[in-house]
């Protein structure tokens, strides 16, 4: 019986608080953990609590904030959140004592206004009175003198008039167009707070009479970060950088003004229980997990061919396999991100690391030399997809992209050309020969390769060059020299496998004869041309 007179109690003294008005808290944002897509957003007041029902309402709040996504709290054990309720805009101090200052200015013009026209109104009534007595009444009449006397009473008399009612007109057409500007104002005042603002109300319940803090999290969409990374090379023989930052945005109304912040690649919200099951019908689609290639029929429009299949069916777990990785990273130092200044970049971790590199020339195009690092154990890292900016002794070669769902257990990072790696291609013998045994012709391609290391350490270094295919029975291409090159003769493909000290150098050779008769043609120019 106790109890039930403590719950009805309570219930009285909600009914009791709930005509009284709630307390104002415009609250800044003090700290915010950013998302990929979405940020929580928390802001906190500490102030005395009385005991018993009260509401606080935390003003000037986003306007696109979800009712289920809001979230209080205390840090007193005597204080306990009863209710979470999203608001109509409630007007800050500030913003009601600007429209308010509006509000009497434009009631001070209407007095005025009211004034000044019955002002004019009695002008006019005079002046009409005069206009329509100008009769002088009498037997005898006026002599000339007495009538200019006269007519000159009523010019300046009427002149007076028609210069006091210009006068309340001028007035008249600056007050209104004064109220005009000043009502325009306070109309796009109220829309602008209505539109951008919102409010979230908090009833609380308190044991005792306290000091509380009460913390108010709520999400907002137009917010997030992406990764991006640079690489930094500064030599064969030394360590590289690798840097992993971050580009955070703030598009919302939400402005942020040195607080406090934590990236996170969590999903903002998962759901508490899961979803129940559904049946997977062939070719009717599936109301389940994010559908991807295989979950359509690919004869239907819905997919053009089997390759876009493919590419759709890889994409489709590209964010799945990204999931796995969660990780947080706790800024030290505030950020600012408000209506000027939408966009900042942090960097959020710094790794060391000493890859192998690898030297790969490909004769058939051209004779530069490109350096690729090869990074292995990349996986602790923790890292997701993203542009890697690379550097080459402090200078800027270009960018790539870091996905990880395409990498094994090596990350290549292209460098751009090594100059200090100089090859020389050199064609020792291209004749045109008749057989003497029969009518075919013999063409004889013979050429040198010579390679110089100039770095200060030994390199790796794959060379690549070819030899034609023939598709046609009757030509036939016989390699006579390989300097020990691999050889795949479905492809043409030549490859040596090296290493040179430094400043050291050597040479190989590739030689081949292309066999055709004289009924056929043989022209091999557009498969090199830099090399025909």
């Amino acid at each position: 019986m106790k109890r039930i007179i403590l719950v009805f109690s309570a219930w009285l003294s909600i009914g009791a608080n709930a005509s009284t008005p709630p307390s104002l808290v415009n609250a800044k944002p003090s700290k915010a953990t950013i998302y990929l897509q979405g940020a929580f957003v928390t802001r906190a007041h500490t102030g005395q609590i009385k005991k018993g029902i009260q509401r606080i309402t935390f003003i000037g709040l986003p306007q696109h904030i979800e009712q289920n996504k809001i979230f209080a709290g205390t840090n007193s054990t005597d204080v306990k959140i009863v209710s979470i309720s999203k608001v109509a805009a409630k007007l800050t101090a500030a913003m009601h004592s600007v429209i308010k200052k509006q509000t009497d200015s434009v009631e001070s013009i209407n007095n005025s206004l009211r004034l000044i026209k019955l002002h004019r109104s009695a002008y006019t009534n005079e002046y009409s009175l005069i206009n329509e007595n100008r009769t002088v009444s009498g037997t005898a009449g006026l002599n000339a003198l007495e009538l200019e006397k006269v007519a000159n009473v009523y010019r300046r008399k009427l002149r007076e008039l028609a210069d006091l009612i210009n006068a309340e007109d001028v007035k008249i057409d600056r007050l209104t167009k004064q109220s005009k500007m000043i009502n325009q104002r306070l109309s796009s005042n109220y829309q602008n707070f209505q539109r951008t603002k919102s409010a979230v109300e908090l009833t609380i319940m308190s044991n005792k009479k306290t000091t509380s803090t009460i913390s108010l999290k709520y999400f907002i969409r137009n917010a997030g970060w992406s990764p991006n990374y640079n690489f930094r090379f500064n030599g064969l023989d030394k360590p590289c950088n690798f840097e992993a930052n971050a580009t955070i945005s703030n598009n919302s109304t939400d402005h942020w003004d040195d607080i406090s912040v934590t990236l996170s690649t969590a999903q903002p919200v998962k759901k508490l229980a899961p979803d129940q099951f559904q049946s997977w019908i062939v070719n009717q689609g599936f109301k389940g997990r994010k559908k991807s290639a295989y979950m359509y029929d690919i004869s239907s429009n819905q997919l053009s061919n089997r390759n876009q299949a493919k590419n759709t069916f890889k994409d489709a777990f590209t964010n799945e396999v990204n999931n796995e990785i969660t990780e947080t990273y706790e800024l030290n130092y505030p950020i600012t991100l408000t209506k000027k200044t939408r966009t900042t970049h942090v960097e959020i971790k710094s790794i060391r690391t000493q890859p192998s590199f690898k030297h790969i020339v490909n004769l058939g195009s051209c004779d530069d030399t490109y350096l690729t690092a090869n990074v292995v154990g990349w996986q602790k890292w923790r890292l997701l997809s993203g542009p890697v900016n690379v550097y080459n002794h402090g200078e800027l070669n270009g960018s790539t992209q870091f996905k990880t769902y395409q990498l094994n257990d090596t990350m290549q990072i292209p460098l751009g050309i090594d100059r200090n790696v100089v090859v020389k291609y050199r064609t020792l013998k291209d004749a045109k020969e008749k057989s003497f045994l029969s009518s075919n012709y013999n063409h004889t391609f013979h050429f040198e390769i010579s390679v110089k290391n100039n770095n200060g350490g030994a390199i790796e270094l794959e060379m690549i060059d070819q030899v034609p295919v023939s598709i046609n029975e009757k030509i036939t291409i016989e390699v006579t020299e390989l300097s020990g090159a691999e050889y795949n003769k479905k492809i043409g493909k030549i490859t040596w496998k090296v290493n040179i000290p430094s400043n050291k150098g050597l040479k190989k050779q590739l030689k081949f004869i292309a066999k055709y008769p004289k009924s056929q043609s043989f022209n091999i120019n557009g498969y090199r041309n830099r090399r025909f």
